[in-house]
């Protein structure tokens, strides 16, 4: 799965294999030069990343590492993914080559997974990684996915469920999971939800507390 992450002018895009896949060095390698290719479709080829990080330790030769995802190499380190300034996130998609959406779509079906992940599954995906960037919407979902909003909707809608419930549900389980760590602040806690202020995350708060005790 792809969890994005954003803090001080840096966005780190960060990949996460399943279980069942694991993290070999062919896959994450294979993964991080797709990803890698599908920024320079969308942002120029001229687009150079801040670094491109790797969990394992770094091959004897690195001349086929750098041809591909350039110079700015890093090993042995704690996640695998690419960082890129924050200002490069805000390109907008629709501008970008039409090649770009489909490297997208195939990214986040996680393709190593070796099945077809249901509509569900892709919402999902894309909730989760588009919520730390302040841009989670039916829009960019259905931006992402290569379709509109409304076929969104209906697709989920045929699956008994909707936009808006699975994005309460990932941001409950994910907001269960941070607050989890007790030297994480509220405040800390409401951007990586997708939410604008802590206000916004606290009138959240109180209406999911509301309709879980209107159900009790």
């Amino acid at each position: 799965s792809t969890r994005i992450h954003e803090a001080g002018g840096v966005a780190v895009i960060e990949q996460q294999f399943l279980p069942s896949v694991g993290a070999g060095r062919q896959s994450v390698e294979l993964t991080l030069g797709a990803l890698y290719h599908t920024l320079c479709l969308a942002l120029g080829p001229d687009w150079k990343p801040r670094s491109v990080s790797f969990m394992h330790p770094p091959p004897a030769s690195l001349a086929w590492h750098r041809s591909i995802l350039g110079g700015n190499l890093l090993f042995s380190q704690d996640y695998n993914g690419i960082a890129l300034s924050s200002a490069d996130m805000d390109v907008p998609l629709h501008t970008a080559d039409p090649g770009m959406r489909q490297q997208m779509r195939q990214l986040v079906r996680e393709d190593l997974g070796g099945g077809k992940l249901s509509i569900c599954d892709e919402v999902e995906q894309l909730i989760t990684a588009l919520l730390p960037t302040g841009r989670c919407s039916a829009d960019q979902v259905a931006l992402h996915l290569g379709v509109d909003r409304r076929t969104v909707h209906r697709r989920l809608a045929a699956q008994g469920t909707g936009f808006v419930e699975l994005l309460d549900r990932i941001r409950h389980e994910q907001a269960q999971r941070l607050m989890g760590y007790g030297d994480r602040k509220l405040s800390d806690i409401a951007p990586l939800l997708g939410f604008s202020s802590l206000s916004a995350f606290s009138r959240w708060r109180r209406n999911q507390q509301a309709r879980s005790a209107s159900k009790d």
